[in-house]
């Protein structure tokens, strides 16, 4: 059984950083996840938007983009759909991937042991 760490983020016009004229960064965290649990950050949009995504770690893990419905599926340890997931991996990236209005969890579960990681998350309006 996998415990849970989750942290969160709230896009909105007053409380994120502007990276440029056209992205905004809702997720900059450098934190560990200990060997048999999983983390998990999760942020809202408001609207939709493209979504860029930038992870590195310290060591191999399996990385998962889920919409919450989803991800309470994968805490009851039910099957579940995911848009994007990687396996034994240490670096990340996605760039341009349009996302509707809701919430999302990235999901970082180590392959073994303890993984040290920094996750950076920005958004883009859409066209």
């Amino acid at each position: 059984v996998f415990l849970g760490i989750i942290f969160w983020s709230l896009i909105s016009a007053i409380d994120v950083a502007k990276l440029d004229f056209s992205r905004y960064q809702i997720i900059n965290s450098s934190k560990s996840v200990p060997d048999g649990y999983y983390r998990a950050e999760g942020f809202i949009l408001n609207k939709s938007f493209f979504v860029y995504a930038d992870f590195a770690s310290d060591e191999p893990v399996n990385i998962t983009l889920v919409e919450l419905g989803e991800f309470e599926k994968f805490e009851r340890n039910e099957e579940y759909f995911y848009i994007e997931a990687m396996h034994d991996i240490t670096l990340w990236e996605i760039e341009n991937y349009p996302l509707e209005k809701g919430t999302y969890y990235i999901i970082i579960t180590p392959v073994e042991g303890v993984v040290n990681y920094d996750l950076n998350v920005s958004v883009a309006d859409l066209p």
